[in-house]
């Protein structure tokens, strides 16, 4: 029982049997400590060695011999409240860690410039990918020439074969004049028609992959992407919960 405790603390068999003679019968040299614990005196030597370096034990010379005995008990409990102590760390860090890597990932993006870069790096995180899925409500731009920034990114998608599902409100289909929804199957897209009252956002969002993107073509030209998996796959139902009811 004491040598299973004992190595709990990092001693060997072999390094307690040797410890537990010392506790015994107290100062003791090489050959007694041998002796008393039928370990030869070759392996006795190096197992002191051993234990002096971990701390366990002192080594005391007198009148030009060496003896060896055990240190205070209270080194345990010493040694046990410090594992205790790196143990609270270690919890601590492992936590922090799972905190950041569940942290969702932000990445911004502002103006016509932000806007085209925020396409282009979707494109390029979705060619891996069996489809993106989108939510389009708008159909009226303050700023941008959609013909040039939508139009150029389905280019884009149809050149890398990246099929597109897409939500629209019906005003945007009544609005729109940049998408011919008779090339739907040429451009890799399947469109479904969500009533007005049921999609009256002012901006597009997509999903792709482990990330959502928020795209805003009028007056605050701009739109993040925010990355993390439980966000993605909470959009990614809630479309399908939509998608599935329509014809």
């Amino acid at each position: 029982m004491l040598q299973f405790l004992l190595s709990n603390h990092g001693l060997s068999p072999k390094e307690a049997e040797v410890y537990l003679v010392l506790v015994r019968y107290g100062m003791s040299n090489a050959a007694d400590i041998a002796r008393k614990s039928n370990i030869t005196r070759t392996l006795v030597y190096a197992l002191i060695e051993n234990l002096v370096q971990k701390g366990f034990i002192d080594k005391i010379t007198r009148n030009r011999k060496t003896f060896f005995c055990a240190k205070e008990y209270d080194l345990f409990e010493k040694r046990a409240a410090q594992k205790l102590e790196e143990s609270k760390e270690l919890v601590e860090t492992l936590r922090n860690i799972q905190i950041v890597e569940n942290k969702p990932e932000i990445r911004m993006y502002s103006g016509l410039e932000g806007v085209e870069q925020m396409l282009n790096t979707m494109l390029d995180e979705s060619k891996e990918l069996e489809y993106i899925l989108q939510i389009r409500q708008e159909a009226h731009f303050d700023f941008v020439d959609p013909k040039k920034i939508i139009g150029e990114f389905i280019e884009k998608r149809v050149k890398y074969r990246i099929p597109v599902r897409m939500l629209c409100s019906r005003e945007f289909k009544k609005g729109v004049s940049y998408f011919d929804m008779k090339r739907n199957d040429k451009e890799l897209r399947e469109v479904k028609w969500v009533e007005e009252d049921e999609l009256d956002v002012d901006c597009t969002t997509y999903v792709f992959g482990d990330s959502v993107a928020f795209i805003s073509l009028g007056e605050n030209l701009g739109g993040y992407i925010i990355t993390n998996p439980n966000i993605a796959n909470l959009n990614r139902r809630m479309f399908f919960a939509l998608w599935n009811r329509l014809e």
